[in-house]
């Protein structure tokens, strides 16, 4: 508890949260010290991350609607009549949450608390409140920009169950898994799973007899209710939200603390009862999970209340939702599951896989002065002719293990002065800002996966000197390109005079470069 209420949580937010706006949205934003004097009505959008392990947390990040625009043009260079849907908002916000939640997480190991993120999620309406629970510490800081306001909230404590075994969990979840029963996982059925734990729930700990329902059951859109949410982070990922109404959750309260309704003296008992079905229902994936080989950890709960609000989770793979009904009163369950880790590891669980990968590419002297519009940081679409124009000569294969891969320089243009190679110029695109200039001088390793093919654990023991491994890509086959193992864009292999070469045919987009920060 003491390293709990020694860590800077104030420092840690405010350095954070105004490196994340002057460098990704070129906006400089300023703490404003009276938070209390700061409001925010009308349509709000708000970020969410959780974190588990060791420190139990939340990390909230509210904004109006209209900024929350303003920050999505900012951050993807355009402008704010140019924003398609409002799927590029929830993006955005989600990253920068990902990115403040990230730091604090970062803040925790340094401090010896290990703990994991989950997924970002999105809560956006006119009425709600979050609230997560059982905080041991909670801080709100509010920023402006020019006329808009940003708070940000976050709850920690430590984990009741500190020790050796939550400290080792998390260590799983960031590291390779172990084996993987990839059949439990392809037909595993969370519906039916989660169905029958949300009767157990009810039947057994509120004596209350719920039945599926064949429909999903939509709420009153202006009938008080309450969501309450937890997260899984680790090998798997999701969220699993239970949604009832203000009268049903105070029936729930009284059934389980054996008392009358009006006996109830306020709200903090009925988050409390919610909180305990949702971990209930919660541990319940989280076994699922386990037993297939998936380590993952719970955040603590967090509850929404209002009667104007919607609930997303970003990025899921699997989603689904169903409803129970007792009496008059209504149950629905959501369950939001990120199935790509799953894939990958499912993956790894089959025959190992040979990669053959070039490390280096370097950019030889030319002749003539001419300009390479080639930037790394805020690569736009480049046009096909222009790519192919421009192909990167790699040195032979023989050659590149006695290299090291020079260093990303700072030019654009071609100098004529002798026995000097061609330097590189990173241009910043207008969209970041000058925030990120110190960053254009570091050096990047960029990789080439020239191909790869599978053999078995046999096979790999039998490989010595001279053996051949045959590699599935062929001359003009696409190829990634990858930064720091961040894909950025991909190419095809060209062959000339004996070399191996790279032409660039597509660019990822600058939302998937942004991800791939986080």
């Amino acid at each position: 508890m003491d390293t709990i209420n020694k860590f800077d949580i104030r420092t840690s937010i405010i350095e954070k949260v105004i490196d994340v706006f002057d460098m990704m949205l070129s906006m400089e934003v300023e703490p404003y010290d009276d938070v209390s004097q700061l409001t925010l009505d009308g349509d709000r959008v708000v970020g969410s991350v959780s974190f588990a392990g060791e420190v139990i947390g939340i990390v909230n990040i509210y904004v109006s609607e209209p900024f929350s625009r303003i920050i999505t043009a900012s951050m993807l260079g355009m402008e704010v009549a140019e924003i398609e849907g409002e799927e590029e908002v929830k993006d955005v916000l989600g990253e920068v949450t990902n990115m403040i939640g990230g730091k604090l997480k970062s803040d925790f190991s340094d401090a010896g608390l290990s703990c994991v993120l989950s997924t970002p999620s999105i809560t956006s309406g006119t009425d709600f409140k979050i609230e997560s629970m059982n905080m041991a510490r909670y801080e709100r800081f509010a920023f402006r920009y020019q006329e808009h306001t940003v708070f940000v909230e976050t709850g920690i404590k430590l984990n009741a169950h500190t020790g050796a075994d939550v400290h080792d969990l998390v260590a799983e979840t960031e590291k390779q898994p172990g084996p993987i029963d990839v059949d439990l996982i392809k037909t595993m059925d969370i519906r039916a799973s989660i169905a029958d734990k949300v009767i157990d729930v009810f039947n057994m700990m509120l004596s209350m007899e719920v039945e599926k329902c064949d429909a999903v059951l939509e709420s009153v859109s202006n009938d008080p209710r309450m969501v309450t949410s937890v997260n899984f982070s680790g090998e798997a990922m999701g969220i699993i939200n239970i949604q009832v109404s203000d009268s049903f959750a105070g029936l729930m309260t009284a059934s389980m603390l054996g008392m009358e309704v009006e006996e109830i003296e306020g709200e903090e008992d009925i988050k409390d009862v919610l909180g305990e079905v949702s971990n209930m229902i919660g541990g319940k994936l989280k076994s699922d999970f386990s037993d297939a080989g998936l380590s993952c950890v719970l955040s603590t709960p967090s509850i929404t209340s209002g009667t104007d609000f919607k609930i997303e989770s970003l990025n899921m793979d699997r989603h689904e939702q169903f409803s129970f009904r007792y009496k008059d009163h209504a149950v629905t369950v959501e369950v939001a599951v990120k199935m790509e880790n799953l894939a990958k590891y499912a993956d790894e669980s089959h025959p190992s896989e040979v990669t053959e990968t070039l490390k280096t590419i370097e950019v030889p002297a030319q002749e003539e002065a001419e300009e390479v519009p080639r930037p790394l940081e805020t690569i736009e679409d480049a046009p096909q002719e222009e790519a192919e124009e421009v192909p990167l000569p790699l040195k032979t294969i023989e050659d590149v293990p006695h290299e090291k891969p020079p260093a990303a320089t700072k030019t654009l243009k071609t100098t004529k002065e002798p026995d000097q190679k061609k330097s590189i110029e990173v241009t910043k695109h207008t969209g970041i800002g000058s925030g990120l200039d110190f960053l254009l001088d570091i050096p990047l390793e960029m990789s080439i996966e020239l191909g790869r093919t599978k053999m078995s654990i046999d096979e790999l023991l039998h490989l010595g000197d001279g053996s051949v491994v045959e590699l599935t890509a062929l001359e003009r086959e696409p190829v990634d390109i990858l930064i720091g193992e961040k894909l950025i864009a991909r190419g095809e292999v060209v062959i000339e005079d004996g070399k191996y070469g790279i032409r660039i045919t597509e660019i990822m987009s600058r939302m998937e470069r942004i991800k791939s920060l986080s």
